[in-house]
């Protein structure tokens, strides 16, 4: 749950496409520690390079995500938890 978005091509950016199969629908907030939205996805493949809505770089640090989708055999499921920033150079 670490990724270091310092372009050096590995490790960059946070995403769920590991577990991209048989999902129809997909949706991923992610908060800073303040509860402030810094990020949404809305495809499962889709990826976060640890920039803010602005596209900023954010600082290291903690960052919590909840989740919700669809699977195609038309099940629904959702979840939380968060990921690290590590080595962003701020």
């Amino acid at each position: 749950n670490i990724f270091t978005p310092n372009n050096d091509g590995d490790n960059d950016v946070f995403t769920f496409a590991n577990w991209a199969q048989a999902v129809a629908t997909f949706e991923c907030t992610i908060v800073n520690r303040w509860g402030v939205v810094v990020h949404i996805m809305t495809d499962i493949n889709d990826e976060w390079d640890g920039t803010d809505m602005s596209g900023d770089p954010l600082p290291d640090g903690i960052y919590y995500y909840t989740y919700m989708g669809v699977s195609t055999d038309n099940t629904a499921f959702s979840g939380q938890g968060f990921t690290h920033i590590v080595g962003s150079g701020l």
